[in-house]
Parts: structure tokens; sequence; C-alpha cells
């Protein structure tokens, strides 16, 4: 029998660093490798008892689209207090759905499952504001955002230390005219050599960057 053995890792020591106490129940990401489940209320700066594995029942967001249902085995994305059907920033892919869920159901079953399971996240919207993309969308390593925009916005980026070393950001505009869309990395990091990536200004213009950690590289673009 191997002398080295510790404990089964369905049930892991978590190190609360978040800021605040976080209650039994309640998810919390376990690092970049995906989200866990308290098992039991943990004080800011405790280490306290968090399940990588089973189904939960969470709140659940309605769904983007009016009378669907969620699917059993369909991706699960947690944001702030509720589970969501569909991706968008800042939501935190989590699991798959256990069970279909109607639109007006307010809670779900979810099993947990790393990022990577993901797969690579697609964002298409148009943009009226800046866009904050987060740790959690680039969590499973890729991540394409076809963008929209009728002014000048601003994609800033999660420090490359928060994300997956290798990870892929595309960006492409999809329409909205002559107007740019800039990249800027987290602090001093840097993209493409520089401190920002202005050149995204013409419709259907695209890039593609690759996290090394410590900097993004243009690994190739099209600049009309």
């Amino acid at each position: 029998m191997a002398t080295n053995y510790h404990k089964a890792g369905r049930v892991i020591d978590w190190l609360n660093g978040t800021g605040a106490s976080v209650a039994a129940g309640v998810p919390v990401a376990y690092g970049i490798d995906q989200m866990g489940i308290a098992l039991g209320t943990i004080a800011n700066g405790a280490v306290g008892s968090v399940a990588l594995e089973g189904e939960f029942q969470l709140a659940k967001h309605n769904h983007e689209t009016t009378g669907a249902v969620a699917v059993a085995g369909q991706p699960a994305y947690w944001l702030t207090d509720k589970v969501y059907d569909a991706p968008g920033i800042g939501r935190q892919y989590i699991g798959v759905f256990a069970a279909a869920a109607a639109s007006a159901v307010t809670t779900c079953l979810v099993q947990l499952r790393p990022f990577i399971a993901e797969g690579p996240r697609l964002i298409a919207a148009t943009i009226t504001a800046n866009v904050a993309v987060s740790a959690a969308d680039l969590a499973s390593g890729e991540l394409s955002l076809l963008l929209s925009n009728a002014a000048a916005r601003t994609i800033t980026l999660p420090s490359v230390a928060t994300i997956p070393r290798g990870a892929i950001l595309k960006v492409r505009k999809t329409g909205g005219g002559a107007h740019a869309l800039t990249i800027d990395p987290a602090g001093a990091e840097e993209i493409a050599g520089s401190t920002t990536h202005a050149t995204i200004d013409a419709d259907n213009d695209h890039a593609e960057f690759q996290s090394t950690g410590a900097a993004w590289l243009l690994v190739r673009s099209v600049i009309a």
C-alpha cells in the first residue's frame, strides 16, 4: 500500500481568502481548477471543507429564452448567487444540469465539473459599454468574443496569473462601423508587446492572443 496516501480528493480543505464568510452550500472557486461547494460555514481566513464532486441543489435564474427549460446534461453557469443556463461575461462554469428545470422553477440540480470541461467559450453581443473580461471567462482555456460596437470600447482583461497558462483569447469585431475595440491587459502586463492593443477598428477585423503566464502574445490577426 502507498505510504504517501493522504485522503480521498472528493472533499478538500479550502482556505477562504474571499474577504467574507462563506455560508454552507455556497459555490466557491477552487483555484483555476473548478467550482466546489462549501460543506459548512467557512469564516474569512479560515480553512473549511469543500466538495468537488456530487450533485447539489442551487438557486436558479430565469432562463434567457422565454419558456425554455434547463436541459439535463447541458452546461450550467454560476454568477453571484444563481445558476444560469447560458454563458455570459463573468459567469463561472460550474458543471451541468443534473435534471431538467422549467423557466419558472427557482432551484435546480447541478453536477459539479472542472472548468476545462466547459470547452471553448463563445460570447456574441452588441456592446454599448466597455467589457470587463474576468478570470471566469477564460477558465476553460479559450474565449472567443464576437462583438459589434457603434462607439469606441475597451476590453479589459484579468491578470494572466489568474487564468490557465496558454489560455487563448480571440476577438472579432462583427459590426458597428469604424470604432475601435481596444484590449487592455491587467496592470503593467503587455499584449502583443504593448500596454494595449487598439488595431481592431473595422468590421470583421479579428485577432488571436495567447497567454504565456506573464503576458499576451499575438498569434495571428486580420486587420483591414
